[in-house]
């Protein structure tokens, strides 16, 4: 974190808490104090301000409760996760999780799914969002699928951009100025060095 205070390193953290409830960590045999989550990022987030934090969800844990579960969407709400990567709970044979009572049927666990999947995409726009108006370097990944004459890359804190060019731009770091979001990536124009 002084790091990218300094500027020294990307202002990204990638970072697996897999649930909220301290009842279904301690069932995934996860080491993890998570009354003191929120209150870490909330000083990350002061030190680094343009801070973005990626992090990975396990919904349908067997015996997760419905509280546990909206207990997870309030904290990613409350984390404001820049992108959530949301994973359904599958039993795997021959581990301790497949032979616990309380399983969530998968109609559930789809629905979980879902409604978390709702709060990331609006978490994805608001911190898209953010990133309008503002200078953006961002290095080229490819040439967009969903649109000739148009680029797509990531900037600095890992977020999608997209901005025209072509497969010359390919690798390259381009500067470029975001314009308008949307919940999978940011639109940007370029700018002249």
């Amino acid at each position: 974190i002084p790091m990218m205070a300094e500027g020294l390193i990307t202002p990204y953290l990638d970072i697996p808490f897999q649930h909220a409830s301290a009842n279904v960590l301690k069932a995934m045999k996860r080491p993890a104090k998570q009354d003191k989550v929120l209150e870490r990022i909330q000083q990350w987030r002061r030190d680094v301000p343009d801070l973005a934090i990626r992090s990975t969800f396990i919904v349908g844990f067997p015996g997760e409760t419905e509280e546990e579960f909206l207990e997870t969407v309030e904290t990613c709400r409350q984390a404001q996760f820049m992108k959530i990567h949301i994973f359904p709970f599958s039993a795997r044979r021959g581990t301790p999780a497949f032979d616990f009572p309380d399983q969530i049927s998968p109609e559930v666990r789809k629905d979980r799914c879902a409604a978390l999947s709702d709060v990331e995409k609006e978490l994805a726009l608001q911190y898209y969002h953010s990133l309008t108006n503002r200078d953006l370097e961002v290095l080229v990944e490819r040439v967009s699928n969903e649109r000739s004459g148009w680029v797509r890359g990531t900037d600095r804190s890992y977020a999608p951009v997209e901005l025209p060019g072509g497969s010359e731009d390919v690798g390259q770091l381009v500067r470029a100025r975001g314009k308008e979001a949307s919940p999978s990536c940011v639109t940007g124009e370029r700018q002249l060095r």
